[in-house]
């Protein structure tokens, strides 16, 4: 339990008894200092990690969605704190107007150091059985990048 939490949780029910709050007082520098590193630390090891690991991944999936009739696209995107990795593959007849399903792959802090988006509009997804819209979001351990990515490729490619 860190500092801040217990801080803030104080501050949420001292408003419950509808006394006027207070601003919590800054974390201490040196804990402020360590967070800083860590993110720091987190962000150069992603950095890393979507480069050798998570693009080729995507980029031969590209391929393969292509080899196979379809149409995909990856990159990475940003830098530093803001840095992803996206794969979209557009299904065969995808509704005009409608997003296509992309995934993006990120840092995350926490033990499962990294964070998967799903959207877009997937086939099958829909009530009846046609095209839905799709959001879904997971914290991953990065031993599991290659499961969830198989795991979008069918949702998008409807297989």
């Amino acid at each position: 339990m860190t500092f801040n939490f217990v801080r803030s949780l104080e501050g949420v029910l001292r408003s419950l008894d509808k006394q006027e709050a207070t601003v919590p007082d800054a974390a201490p520098a040196p804990a402020q200092r360590a967070l800083d590193a860590e993110a720091a630390h987190r962000r150069k090891w992603f950095a890393q990690f979507a480069a050798e690991r998570v693009m080729p991944l995507l980029r031969h999936t590209v391929e393969a969605v292509e080899k196979n009739g379809g149409a995909a696209t990856c990159r990475l995107n940003g830098q530093g704190e803001t840095l992803s990795a996206e794969l979209v593959i557009v299904p065969r007849h995808l509704p005009e107007g409608a997003r296509a399903p992309r995934l993006t792959i990120s840092a995350a802090s926490g033990e499962r150091a990294v964070a998967v988006d799903y959207t877009g509009t997937f086939p099958y997804a829909g009530a009846t059985g046609g095209f839905g819209a799709e959001i879904d979001y997971d914290m991953i351990y990065p031993s599991q990048v290659e499961e969830k990515i198989l795991d979008f490729v069918a949702l998008a490619t409807g297989a």
